[in-house]
């Protein structure tokens, strides 16, 4: 088993298994297991790079690829003291600890040169409660992770890297296994989701209640103007998705994990306040009652407010490593490209409704003006609009929610595509 150049012999006089993917010709592993058999069982050696910091790594034996029903052996480093146990990945991504398995024994456990690495020999037949592995008989998925232990706490917090075999491992020979092509579903239907919901739902939906509520004019849907059917359907399509996408994660992870990175916290907040906009809708007083104007101006601040949050979520999420997105640079891009489409929208959008508003003032005068010099009555302003479909502009402003929904589903299908394709 490796010592010194842990990764010379790999693939050849032992086993083994690392992430990231290819790592082990790099030579650059977060993580490496090791695995050579012999006749009473096979020897195992966990290693990763450490800077010191209370820290822990783990690998487990699991008969598929997600982390449920695996038998963990975890590497701890505390206070510069390190130690070995043993724990259960039970439902729902449950994890506990258990006592020292019969045919499981501790080898080494050290923390020098900057690599933390334990060592431990299993036998080949072993029993974890009512779960049997047998390593002669049986392949069986490798399953790694590693991150930091809670302060001044045994305790593992979420994970910073984690990985699983393809398929399962023949641990009875020396093979460099393969990561599983697809991180992890629950992973990637969250982000699909989310993404899906805030960049296209959403924007759209703020598009055309800012915007659009003079188009159609003369067109109802169910008894509504048509601005109004298709943002409020677009805002309940994207409120389940959100609630789908968050419930996949936190089935996924066991609960709230706290984590260094913001994405989890702006995550929850966007998705409250998303999540808020339809109850509020629900207690919106008529449009023509004096304090409809409260309603108005938090509805749009919460919205508005909501989605600035969730995008700067996305954001940081591509630097989380189980999102597997710290090499798709064309991610951040796409996504930075897209807010500067968004925001140029709205203001061209805002001028435009400045000057058609400007210009039909101007005619309603000129022609009160005119009529005032016949004699005529002098009507308000609603009595001399001739009848029209659209208030004036409103082609312009159906061609740019054509562009604008063009432009967003393309954006959207960009970064969902990276989601589903891209490895880091």
């Amino acid at each position: 088993m490796p010592s010194g150049n842990r990764y010379s012999g790999c693939g050849s006089s032992f086993g083994c298994y690392g992430i990231p993917q290819g790592c082990q010709k790099k030579g650059s592993c977060s993580l490496l297991l090791t695995h050579k058999a012999d006749r009473d069982g096979v020897l195992y050696e966990l290693a990763a790079p450490s800077t010191g910091a209370d820290m822990w790594i783990a690998a487990g034996l699991s008969d598929s690829k997600a982390m449920e029903h695996a038998h963990v052996v975890e590497c701890l480093l505390k206070g510069g003291q390190t130690s070995i146990r043993e724990s259960w990945n039970g439902d729902g991504y449950k994890n506990s600890l258990v006592k020292r398995t019969s045919g499981v024994d501790y080898r080494k456990r050290e923390h020098a040169d900057g690599m933390l690495t334990c060592s431990w020999h299993r036998s080949h037949l072993t029993n974890i409660g009512t779960q049997s592995f047998n390593t002669l008989k049986n392949k069986y998925h490798l399953l790694l992770a590693s991150g930091p232990l809670k302060a001044g706490t045994d305790e593992k917090s979420q994970h910073k890297h984690r990985g699983g075999t393809d398929s399962p491992v023949n641990l009875q020979q020396s093979e460099v296994s393969v990561s599983a092509s697809d991180s992890d579903l629950f992973i990637k239907l969250h982000g699909s989701l989310m993404i899906t919901a805030w960049i296209l739902f959403v924007s759209v939906g703020i598009l055309l209640a800012r915007h659009y509520k003079n188009v159609w004019e003369s067109t109802m849907i169910c008894g509504v103007k048509p601005w109004f059917a298709f943002h409020r359907g677009l805002m309940m399509l994207s409120v389940a998705m959100m609630i789908a996408a968050l419930v996949l994660i936190f089935y996924r992870l066991g609960g709230w994990s706290p984590n260094e990175n913001p994405h989890s916290i702006l995550g929850i907040v966007a998705s409250v306040l998303g999540l808020t906009q339809p109850i509020m809708a629900l207690f919106r007083c008529h449009p023509h009652q004096d304090h409809r104007y409260i309603f108005n101006w938090l509805h749009w601040f919460n919205g508005n407010a909501g989605q600035i949050i969730a995008v700067t979520a996305i954001f940081f999420a591509t630097s989380l490593d189980r999102a597997q997105l710290k090499d798709a640079d064309w991610f951040v891009y796409i996504l930075a490209a897209f807010v500067g489409f968004h925001v140029m929208v709205h203001v061209v959008m805002q001028v435009h409704s400045m000057v058609m508003e400007r210009k039909t003032k101007t005619s309603v005068d000129i022609k009160m003006q005119e009529m005032s010099r016949n004699g005529n009555h002098v009507a308000h302003g609603d009595d001399i609009q001739p009848p029209s479909k659209d208030a004036p502009g409103g082609g312009f402003r159906r061609f740019m929610l054509g562009i604008y929904m063009v432009v967003a589903l393309f954006v959207v299908a960009a970064l969902v595509a990276t989601i589903w394709f891209a490895t880091s």
